[in-house]
């Protein structure tokens, strides 16, 4: 044994003393010398001295990573809850002209489809819907939500996949999302990739005043998305659905509108009577005031911050109050005023906390109806 260890010890004490001062080195390396050449304008360009390089943060702190999602297999998966609409006129089969098209989402599987309500602004067009295996089935129009903008549509189908819905107000910056949109060809869609450029958390405009009776934007893409557009996070769930004016209705909404229908047959929405800013450390520090999250009153164009007449105005609100909780719930960026009224009815007593300069007060409301 001692034979033995006399012929290994001398090659041992090489290979230890070569790993030892190799990872020192190489921990130098990495941690002084790499970082000091990345910074030089000569080696700037050579992403292997970057150990950072499979991350890219821009100016505006966007992180894009790689969600190692197969596309093609989140395609093949969304399909079959999608449509393509035409509309156009005539009669199929026979001097059919199709002067639109655009994608429908299925929100069940005996055929109840949610679009942009736009697409159905001709009304001397007939409405058609396209299957993925090439199914021509004709539409209804069941009503266009008074909040949103998102049309409820009825197809005489009964083997279309719903859509999973997600949450919106869950999305990060620099996440990857799958957009579905209509073609000039009644019978395919235009698949995209995008990522999230603003999330939920981060105000844009604080200045911007929003009606409690519409919706806000709660997120952005990093590319402007066509008008009927379905936005979808990388599990296959719908978060959004962009309109042709431009703005995304936030998939809460829409889950929202079809609730509201399955309930009552009919597209009503609640009125609360309200424009409003929303809330951030700076904006509230700006107003003096030490509430870091809710929504203020204030006037939108002609229209007061508390509208005549409304239920607002009948529960006392006025012009500057900070409108804090709505039945216990704190109103957030991420939990914004619009989505806790997608939980009621018209008819609903809601409590709302709210700050009145530094009086703390709560009010009950009883929301009124838009149809």
């Amino acid at each position: 044994m001692s034979n033995i260890w006399q012929k290994i010890k001398r090659p041992l004490l090489i290979f230890l003393l070569i790993f030892l001062v190799g990872g020192f080195g190489s921990l130098v390396i990495q941690r002084y010398i790499a970082p000091f050449l990345a910074s030089q304008p000569v080696f700037r360009n050579l992403g292997f001295l970057r150990p950072d390089s499979p991350i890219v943060i821009t100016r505006t702190e966007q992180i894009r990573v790689n969600e190692n999602v197969s596309l093609r297999n989140l395609i093949k998966q969304l399909t079959p809850t999608t449509v393509s609409l035409i509309g156009g006129t005539g009669t199929v089969g026979r001097d059919w002209q199709t002067r639109i098209s655009g994608t429908a989402v299925a929100l069940s599987s005996d055929g109840l489809m949610a679009a942009d309500g736009a697409f159905f602004s001709e009304r001397r067009n007939i409405f058609q819907a396209v299957t993925a295996d090439g199914q021509v089935i004709p539409v209804s129009l069941i009503g266009i939500d008074p909040k949103t903008g998102v049309a409820l549509l009825k197809l005489q189908i009964n083997n279309l996949s719903p859509v999973q819905f997600g949450l919106s107000s869950d999305l990060e910056t620099g996440q990857q999302m799958l957009i579905i949109s209509g073609t000039a060809s009644p019978n395919s869609v235009k698949f995209q990739s995008a990522y999230i450029s603003t999330s939920p958390d981060v105000v844009t405009d604080a200045n911007a005043v929003y009606s409690s009776e519409s919706f806000r934007e709660n997120f952005s893409l990093d590319v402007e998305p066509a008008g009927g557009s379905l936005i979808f996070n990388l599990s296959g769930q719908l978060t959004g659905l962009s309109l042709s004016s431009g703005r995304i209705v936030p998939a809460e909404s829409i889950k929202a509108a079809q609730d509201i229908y399955l309930a009552n047959k009919s597209l009503v929405r609640p009125v609360l009577g309200v424009n409003y800013s929303v809330l951030n450390i700076s904006a509230a520090r700006l107003l003096g005031s030490n509430v870091s999250e809710g929504v203020v009153l204030k006037p939108l164009g002609g229209i007061p911050a508390v509208v005549t007449g409304s239920p607002a105005a009948r529960a006392g609100l006025q012009t500057g109050d900070i409108l804090t909780r709505v039945n216990g719930d704190n109103i957030t960026l991420r939990q914004s005023l619009d989505f806790l009224l997608n939980r009621f009815k018209p008819g609903d007593n809601i409590r709302i906390n709210f700050r009145r300069g530094a009086e703390e007060r709560e009010t009950i409301v009883t929301l009124g109806e838009v149809r």
